[in-house]
């Protein structure tokens, strides 16, 4: 059990970061289509 847990943490460490990097891009461009529709 100890072997699967390290195995599902460790590349949560780098695969997060790539998550929450490309989910904060995603949101922003999100929010920016959302304005520009409103204003448009």
């Amino acid at each position: 059990m100890r072997g699967v847990r390290l195995r599902a943490v460790l590349p949560l460490g780098s695969v997060g970061l790539g998550a929450v990097l490309r989910w904060g891009v995603a949101m922003v461009v999100l929010v920016r289509a959302l304005v520009m529709v409103g204003v448009g």
